[in-house]
């Protein structure tokens, strides 16, 4: 069962961005650290830590800022529950989102702009991490043989 949590304290931040690998797509900047183990049992919950973000370069008011937050955690939440999504989320252990294209008021952006955004992001780091994976094993197929 996945679970999400905010994280919270300046250290875990800067743990997270001196060791966390960059995805991006249009409009979003993501921090992605992979866990270095995978849980056995499927009945433990496990953590997915994560944050978002918006300067306010990107929206002068408090206003908007806050709504595209709330629509990266909703859209956060909504992938998880999605079934490739759900199978591979497990790979993730951080999370940090980072807002990047500006927007005028908070009515310009829904939700249905921001999932497309966060799916190509979670894709690309998800196909990173088995490429990844795939060539570590090929590298200990020809160190056994």
């Amino acid at each position: 069962m996945l679970k999400l949590s905010p994280i919270k304290g300046k250290k875990t931040f800067e743990k997270i961005f001196a060791q966390a690998k960059k995805f991006r797509s249009d409009s979003i900047n993501a921090f992605i650290c992979f866990r270095s183990y995978l849980p056995n049992n499927e009945n433990i919950t496990v953590n997915i830590y994560y944050a978002v973000s918006v300067s306010k370069k990107i929206a002068k008011k408090a206003v908007v800022r806050n709504r595209i937050k709330r629509l990266l955690r909703e859209s956060l939440r909504y992938s998880i529950i999605q079934p490739f999504f759900c199978e591979n989320f497990i790979l993730i252990e951080n999370i940090v989102l980072i807002w990047r294209k500006p927007i005028l008021s908070p009515g310009h952006i829904r939700l249905n702009d921001v999932i497309p955004e966060l799916f190509e992001v979670l894709k690309s780091a998800i196909n990173y991490y088995t490429e990844k994976v795939n060539d570590s094993v090929q590298k200990n197929i020809h160190i056994i043989n």
